[in-house]
């Protein structure tokens, strides 16, 4: 209950970026439904941009046995593009990556 109403967006996703699970605050982030989330590309969310960041930092967290991190934008289909502070680790056996987004656009 405590993930699902989290103040920071989190979001399961598989090695093709396919997003299996998130949360409501991760689809407030999206501004889409969250059941419509489901089986999304995460990339399709993405500001042009970030897109070459968001790949090196994904291959960087399958690749390592610890937490990474990046900032990327999030923006898309016209919508105002807004700067976020990701984390991601990958899990045990069945190697899904769990992604925590931090809003940090008025920070700068």
């Amino acid at each position: 209950m405590l993930y699902e109403f989290a103040p920071m967006g989190y979001f399961t996703l598989d090695r093709s970026c396919i997003i299996s699970e998130l949360n409501f605050t991760g689809a407030e982030i999206l501004g889409e439904k969250r059941f419509s989330l489901i089986n999304s590309n995460f990339k399709l969310f993405l500001t042009e941009d970030s897109k070459n960041a968001f790949n090196e930092f994904f291959v960087k967290v399958y690749a390592s046995q610890s937490k990474e991190s990046c900032e990327l934008k999030l923006g898309y289909n016209g919508r105002p593009s807004c700067k976020f502070y990701m984390e991601g680790v990958v899990t045990g056996d069945d190697r899904k990556c769990l992604l925590s987004d931090v809003d940090i656009s008025s920070f700068n």
